[in-house]
């Protein structure tokens, strides 16, 4: 899950990469809210429903997959 929040970091705050894939990450509020990604970026999310660790539905230290997905689909 960690490499998934590195991925969205990296996707926001660099133009390196056209796309990135996470596996249970997601995005803390600070990526999310400062998100200034430079160029179009194809995500690929992989995530369960029943992942306590990095709920699907958030928590005080990730965002929602729901609204991860729906942050790309609106700025790509």
């Amino acid at each position: 899950s960690n490499g998934g929040y590195m991925s969205y970091h990296l996707a926001c705050n660099t133009n390196l990469f056209a796309a990135v894939a996470s596996v249970t990450g997601s995005m803390t509020p600070e990526t999310y809210n400062n998100c200034s990604p430079t160029n179009a970026t194809s995500i690929l999310q992989i995530h369960g429903l029943l992942d306590f660790v990095v709920p699907y539905e958030g928590n005080g230290g990730s965002k929602s997959i729901p609204d991860v997905i729906d942050y790309w689909i609106n700025y790509n």
